[in-house]
């Protein structure tokens, strides 16, 4: 078995651990909190995933570029990374701390949830160690890190739901769970780097270059959440609770499969950009297959969903979400947009064209928040479903048209030879990259 078929298993372990719970332990929360209370539970996921993407200063993906490719010493890139998103970590807190002593946030229902997600922000640079596990295609105690913490912190919540415990109980375990999964992390290098394969260090010249390539992703990962997440917060103010609760949870169960994909597209990624550094034939074959698997893998669980909404939604989160089934049904066919994103953005950032994903994320970032903002009010969650659905449909389409679109289309249409999906799915799974011999310190 190879490392990016290993790495993949790790992986899939690690999500279907995730999924499981939370298919049996999140709809018993939600069940237990009903869709008002279920809304401000998200609300709060929404916030500290806001925070997560201003922490991470756009990063993780040059990190695990820069490390796949091998051209700088590994402590000298994982040293600058950690200390460049601590710094930004105490930015965020010092603003919080700022905005809470002006009165900006607020002693109110939906200011409240920004400053109990505040206290997760210290825990989130230890995801700098994740990104050198996917960059080596080594997975396993990232994965074994977060499983430990999901399932301690998935019992708790059981225990809480018999308990019939209230809101906060749960959002104080939403903040345990990241404080165990980075003590974990922390603690698993630390073992590694006593044994001496690793020293951390702080390199200015890295540094620079990092800040220099990653603000454009770090842009667009703000836009990422505007066009995924922004919905989670604009429904409250538009409409109600109750609709973002409805909503949450029809998004919920439409993402369900894309750890799927994303997982693919990381494991396969170090691989390919060997490929491509040795063979621009090996690259567009690489690309070509995992853009089949991708798509198709989302044709398939697309279709599954919009057929089977209602009992899907009835079933598992009981008649109180009654009127997620159209949202389910809408928000699914995004998948579709995100599978294709998820490729075309990891090929730009290996052309170092991360400026062309910024365009297009800018794009979906402010038509999402304008229809969400011209349909929540009338529709409710229904109108976010459909500003989710139309915003990534045509922020891919202009976005393929961006940057060497005959490539991009021609990828594409390979792709959908569905008779050609064996080969690719074996060219993805069992393709070898011999590493760079450059510096591996």
């Amino acid at each position: 078995m190879n490392r990016v078929l290993r790495n993949s298993a790790w992986l899939l372990v690690e999500r279907a651990i995730k999924v499981l719970l939370g298919i049996v332990v999140g709809l018993l929360v939600a069940r237990h909190l009903g869709p008002e209370e279920y809304g401000r539970y998200s609300y709060v996921y929404a916030v500290t995933a806001f925070y997560a993407v201003l922490c991470s200063l756009g990063l993780d993906g040059i990190i695990v570029r820069e490390l796949s490719l091998r051209t700088r010493a590994v402590g000298a890139v994982l040293g600058s990374a950690l200390a460049l998103q601590a710094l930004g970590a105490a930015i965020i807190l010092l603003a919080i701390l700022v905005l809470a002593s002006i009165g900006i946030l607020a002693d109110n229902v939906l200011s409240v949830p920004w400053l109990w997600a505040a206290f997760v922000i210290p825990f989130l640079p230890a995801a700098v160690m994740r990104c050198y596990n996917e960059a080596n295609t080594n997975s396993r105690l990232s994965v074994i890190a977060a499983s430990i913490s999901a399932i301690f912190v998935g019992i708790l919540k059981l225990l809480a739901v018999l308990s019939g415990a209230t809101l906060s109980i749960f959002v104080y375990l939403i903040i345990l769970e990241f404080a165990v999964t980075s003590a974990l992390l922390v603690s698993f290098y630390l073992k590694r780097s006593l044994g001496g394969k690793i020293n951390l260090t702080v390199d200015s010249t890295v540094i620079k270059s990092l800040l220099k390539d990653g603000w454009p992703a770090f842009i667009a990962g703000i836009c990422v959440f505007m066009s995924m997440k922004v919905d989670l917060l604009m429904i409250p103010f538009l409409s109600n609770e109750r609709e973002l609760g409805v909503y949450a949870a029809a998004a919920t169960l439409s993402e369900l499969w894309v750890f799927l994909p994303t997982i693919i597209v990381g494991s396969a990624f170090p691989t390919i950009s060997r490929l491509s550094a040795a063979s621009s034939m090996q690259g567009r074959k690489g690309w070509i297959a995992l853009y089949s698997v991708v798509i198709w893998l989302a044709i398939v669980c697309t279709t599954l969903l919009f057929l089977f909404a209602e009992q899907v939604v009835l079933t598992l989160f009981g008649d109180d979400y009654a009127s997620a089934v159209i949202c389910l049904q809408i928000h699914a066919f995004s998948g579709i947009s995100i599978a294709i994103g998820l490729v075309w953005s990891r090929w730009l950032l290996l052309e170092n064209r991360l400026q062309v994903v910024l365009i297009a994320q800018v794009f979906s970032a402010f038509l999402n928040v304008l229809l969400n903002y011209l349909w929540i009010p009338d529709s409710g969650a229904a109108g976010a479903a459909w500003a989710t659905l139309v915003s990534y449909s045509l922020s891919t389409a202009i976005a393929i048209l961006l940057y060497r679109r005959g490539t991009t289309l021609e990828y594409l249409y390979e792709s959908l030879k569905v008779y050609e999906l064996g080969a690719h799915l074996h060219f993805i799974f069992r393709s070898r990259a011999p590493l760079s011999n450059a510096s591996k310190q």
